[in-house]
C-alpha cells in the first residue's frame, strides 16, 4: 500500500534524532565530558554564564576552576546511563549563582548550568503534597485529585495554564483537568491526536522528569565540539526543541511551556502540560518541586488503579462463577446457555453473545446474522493467532462481511479439557462517536521547495468529529473478562 504524503512525513518525524540536535536552549549553558572526563563539547553561549570561561574550547582537560567545582558532583554521579544529580547554587560568580544538573549518557557526562531566576518565590509544594497523599475512592474523588494537581502545579510554577493530559490506548490525548486564569479559554475535555506528541517525544518523556521551554521564540544555541558528531542529549534539560513543536506552541498562543511526565508502572500515563502567554523561566528548584508533586499524584493514581482492579477482579470472579454453576447443571453447555444470557451479555456491556463448540454455534441477543457469524468464526479460527481478539471497527477490518449494525467484536478461543474446539463472541452495535478535538486533528502537509513538511494546525478551537461504523471500544476490563471466562469454560467443558 502506498503511503500518503502525511504518513511519509510522520514516519520521518518519528525518526528525527531529537537527542542528537547539536544545540541547546539558551536559558542555560552546557559542557559535555567523555568517559575520561575530558571536554568534548561546549555551548556557544558559555561566556554568558561563565564569563571567565568565555574563550574555553573543547580540549583534553577542564580548566582548574571548573575541575574544583565539579570534582565532588562528578565523583557522586553513578556510572549508569540516565543517572542524574541536581545541585542548586553549585557555582557562584560575579553575576550571581548558578544551578547545575549532571546527567550520564552513553558517551559521557552532560553538565548544565542555569540561573535560579525565580528563587525568590515561596514554595507551597509541601502543603500541596500533603493533599495528594490521600488516594481517591471513587470517580468523583479521582477527578478532584487530578484538579488538585493542576492547581498545585499552577501555584508553584506561576504558569497561566496547567492541564492534566491523559493518553488513551491509541496515544491520542484528552485534557481531564485544567487550572487557568479567567482571561484564557478552556481546553478541558478536548482531545488531541496522537501525532501531536509522536512516539519519539513520548519516549523522551519516559526518561526525563520534566521539559521546560522558557521562550518559544528564542533561537537555539549551537554546540561546539572536537568533532562534528553531536553528543547524545537524551537526558539533557537544555536540549533544543523541534521546530515543528515550537510552531505548534506558537499556534496555541504559548510563549513558554513546561511539561512533567506522569508515569504509572514505568509507562507514560499522561503529562502535566503548562503554558504561559509570555516567556517564563523557572528555576531548577521550582521544577523539582513540580516534579515531586506529579510523582505524589502518580503514587495516589497507582493506588487507585490497583484498588479498582482488585474490586473488578473480585466482582468478576463472582459473576463468572455464577455462570459456570448454571452451565454445570447439564452435560450440554449449549443447552443451558440461554439461561445465562443476561449475565453473559452484562459481563462486557455487549448486546449479544455467541458460543461455539466444534461446528455448533448458538447465539443469544441480536447479533450478526448466522452466515456472517460463521464466516467470522472461520476467519478467527484459521487466520488469527491470538486467543483473545477484539475490534471496534468490524467493517473496516473485515469488509468481506455483509453490512450489519454490529461493529464491535470481542472473541476468545481454545481447546477444552475434553478436546473440543471452543470459541466465544461478544458483539456491540455501532455507536456514532462524537469526539471534541482541539482544532481539526488532520495535520496538513505543506509542500515547500518540493519537500513535504508537517504544519501544525493553526486553530485549536473546538472541532467536533462524528465517527461512524464504530462500536464502544473494548477496554482492559472487557479483555480480562474474556480471558477469565475462557479459562472457566475450558476447565468445565
Amino acid at each position: 500500500m502506498n503511503e500518503t504524503p502525511l504518513e511519509t512525513h510522520m514516519l520521518s518525524c518519528e525518526r528525527e534524532p531529537l537527542h542528537r540536535s547539536g544545540a541547546i536552549q539558551g536559558f542555560g549553558t552546557l559542557l559535555h565530558l567523555n568517559r575520561e572526563q575530558r571536554l568534548t563539547h561546549r555551548a556557544a553561549n558559555l561566556g554568558e554564564f561563565l564569563p571567565e570561561q568565555a574563550n574555553l574550547r573543547p580540549s583534553d582537560t577542564l580548566p582548574p576552576a571548573l575541575q574544583d567545582v565539579l570534582a565532588v558532583p562528578l565523583t557522586a554521579l553513578p556510572d549508569t546511563p540516565g543517572a542524574r544529580r541536581e545541585y542548586p547554587a553549585l557555582l557562584a560568580n560575579e553575576d550571581g549563582v548558578l544551578d547545575a544538573v549532571l546527567s550520564r549518557g552513553p558517551e559521557g557526562i552532560v553538565v548544565e548550568f542555569t540561573r535560579p531566576d525565580d528563587a525568590h518565590r515561596r514554595s507551597g509544594a509541601h502543603r500541596h503534597q500533603v493533599g495528594l497523599l490521600r488516594t481517591p475512592e471513587n470517580e468523583h474523588e479521582l477527578q478532584a485529585y487530578h484538579q488538585r494537581l493542576a492547581d498545585a502545579v499552577r501555584e508553584e510554577s506561576g504558569f497561566d495554564r496547567v492541564m492534566i493530559y491523559r493518553f488513551h490506548e491509541d496515544w491520542s490525548g484528552e485534557v481531564v483537568a485544567e487550572s487557568a486564569s479567567g482571561r484564557l479559554g478552556s481546553y478541558l475535555g478536548l482531545h488531541f491526536p496522537a501525532s501531536d506528541i509522536p512516539a519519539i517525544a513520548r519516549n523522551l518523556y519516559l526518561v526525563n522528569p520534566s521539559r521546560l521551554i522558557p521562550d518559544v521564540a528564542a533561537a537555539p544555541v549551537p554546540l561546539l565540539g572536537l568533532t562534528p558528531e553531536p553528543p547524545d542529549l537524551t537526558w539533557s534539560d537544555l536540549r533544543s526543541v523541534s521546530p515543528v513543536h515550537l510552531q505548534y506552541l506558537t499556534h496555541m498562543g504559548a510563549g513558554a511551556s513546561f511539561s512533567i511526565a506522569i508515569k504509572i508502572a514505568g509507562k507514560l500515563w499522561g503529562l502535566v502540560a503548562c503554558h504561559h502567554l509570555a516567556p517564563r523561566a523557572i528555576s531548577l528548584t521550582t521544577r523539582r518541586h513540580c516534579v515531586d508533586l506529579a510523582r505524589g499524584h502518580a503514587l495516589g493514581l497507582t493506588a487507585w488503579l490497583a484498588q479498582s482492579r482488585l474490586r473488578f477482579i473480585d466482582a468478576l470472579e463472582h459473576r463468572v462463577n455464577r455462570i459456570v454453576e448454571t452451565l454445570t447443571h447439564s452435560p450440554d453447555a449449549l443447552e443451558h446457555l440461554p439461561a445465562c444470557a443476561p449475565a453473559l451479555i452484562e459481563l462486557t456491556g455487549a448486546v449479544s453473545f455467541a458460543l461455539a463448540l466444534d461446528d455448533e454455534i448458538i447465539q443469544i441477543g441480536e447479533g450478526l446474522e448466522l452466515p456472517a457469524l460463521q464466516t467470522l468464526d472461520h476467519v478467527f479460527c484459521n487466520t488469527v493467532p491470538d486467543i483473545i481478539w477484539h475490534t471496534a471497527h468490524l467493517a473496516g477490518e473485515h469488509p468481506e462481511l455483509p453490512p450489519s449494525p454490529i461493529a464491535g467484536i470481542l472473541a476468545f478461543k481454545g481447546r477444552t479439557r475434553s478436546g473440543r474446539h471452543l470459541r466465544g463472541y461478544w458483539m456491540r452495535p455501532e455507536v456514532p462517536l462524537e469526539v471534541t478535538w482541539a482544532g481539526n486533528p488532520d495535520k496538513p502537509v505543506e509542500i515547500r521547495d518540493g519537500i513535504p513538511g508537517l504544519s501544525p494546525r493553526h486553530s485549536f478551537e473546538k472541532w467536533v468529529e462524528i465517527k461512524r461504523g464504530l462500536a464502544t471500544p473494548w477496554n482492559n476490563e472487557a479483555r480480562m473478562v474474556a480471558l477469565r471466562l475462557r479459562g472457566a469454560l475450558i476447565a468445565l467443558l
